[in-house]
């Protein structure tokens, strides 16, 4: 829930945009995901919107990320990827 401070009709990073999931649905999407035989999460994503000007949100989110990331790991996924996304 990062607010990109960009355009409201192309933000993605407010829990009331169109894109993502919370961190807990992230965790349980991941270990769903590692538990499949057809799947294999190696990276996190993510995306809080486009034309930013301001490096503070690409800046927070990617601490809040990190942090799932590290739960991850903890868990037993081996992720390769860390994908700052962006337009």
């Amino acid at each position: 829930n990062i607010d990109a401070k960009t355009h409201p009709y192309i933000s993605t990073g407010l829990k009331e945009n169109k894109f993502g999931v919370g961190e807990k649905e992230a965790l349980e999407m991941f270990l769903w995901a590692k538990k499949s035989a057809f799947l294999e999460p190696v990276s996190v994503h993510f995306h809080i919107g486009s034309q930013l000007l301001d490096l503070e949100p690409i800046i927070e989110a990617s601490q809040k990320v990190a942090k799932i990331a590290k739960s991850l790991i903890a868990l037993g996924i081996d992720l390769s990827f860390f994908d700052v996304g962006g337009g």
